[in-house]
């Protein structure tokens, strides 16, 4: 029998449609494998995003809850000061009298306050400065004048950022006023609390090699920031801070999240914000989103991380 050039035709054909058939096939995988793996990477980018929210969250709620207690004990002893001197109202400054041995009481145990002084109705510092230390005036302290114009209140009078005469550190002050028995302003019993302390209290946190945790009074003065690099005094008392945290606080006063790019290297960061409760107060926290796509991500016990 001869050779039909039909069949080898009909053969080629068959062949060459394998052929399309195997092409199509493959690009359909392709397509479909590039498919899957698109929504595997935007679910991890998602899973990394929400996890560094989360955590940047429990850690702020963490952090606010440990300055709330600080200062929460600072005012205490404020109070045990007004009471002291409530008792005695006639006895005034005495070094020897009930709230000047309330005061070398409280100094003992203290530790969350640099400075703990008592002023008299002018702003001087009569009880607590060191015998040596020159005289001292806080008549021109926001928190001097706002204890001194307001009527007696439960709440206790928190100052903005500022810097101490002497110590030339950075820091915030708790303050409440003394009464005459007639109701008379009589001075003020105000504690230091200092940045440096606050830092240390936030380098304690491990958040990464890209977080940071900053303390701000409610009109975002800063009170003192922490970075893997160690504590930032630059900008301490401004209040320079990102237009996504004040939209942020405009939607939320309270606490909230937000995503942020640095204008250095276009990292992106994930932010959590939370006000202290009882005082005028928001602790920020922050950390890069690289790390948590990496496969990495905060302590678990990030919360129990504070002392």
């Amino acid at each position: 029998m001869g050779f039909d050039p039909s069949q080898k035709t009909t053969a080629d054909r068959r062949v060459r449609k394998l052929g399309v058939w195997l092409v199509i096939t493959n690009m359909a995988a392709a397509a479909l494998l590039s498919g899957l793996l698109t929504l595997w990477v935007g679910d991890s980018r998602q899973a990394a995003l929400e996890r560094a929210q989360d955590n940047v969250r429990n850690v702020a709620s963490a952090v606010a809850q440990r300055v709330h207690g600080d200062v929460a004990r600072v005012d205490l002893a404020l109070l045990s000061l007004v009471a002291a001197y409530a008792r005695s109202p006639q006895r005034g400054f005495d070094p020897k009298g009930p709230i000047s041995i309330e005061l070398a009481d409280l100094r003992a145990v203290l530790t969350e306050a640099d400075a703990l002084l008592i002023s008299d109705a002018q702003g001087l510092v009569q009880l607590g400065k060191p015998a040596d230390m020159p005289p001292v005036q806080v008549s021109d302290r926001d928190f001097f004048i706002a204890a001194r114009d307001t009527v007696a209140t439960a709440a206790p009078v928190l100052s903005q950022p500022w810097v101490g005469r002497v110590s030339g550190k950075w820091v915030i002050s708790v303050a409440r006023a003394l009464r005459n028995a007639d109701g008379s302003f009589a001075g003020v019993v105000h504690a230091n609390l200092s940045s440096e302390r606050f830092s240390r209290q936030f380098a304690e946190v491990d958040l990464g090699q890209e977080g940071a945790i900053a303390l701000r009074t409610d009109s975002l003065a800063l009170v003192a920031r922490i970075t893997p690099q160690g504590p930032i005094t630059e900008g301490l008392g401004g209040a320079n801070v990102s237009a996504q945290l004040k939209a942020a606080l405009a939607d939320n006063p309270k606490s909230g999240v937000y995503m942020v790019r640095r204008k250095d290297d276009g990292a992106e960061r994930a932010s959590a914000y939370q006000r202290v409760e009882g005082y005028p107060l928001y602790v920020i926290v922050g950390t890069g989103t690289d790390e948590y796509s990496n496969g990495l991500k905060l302590p678990q016990g990030a919360s129990a991380a504070l002392p």
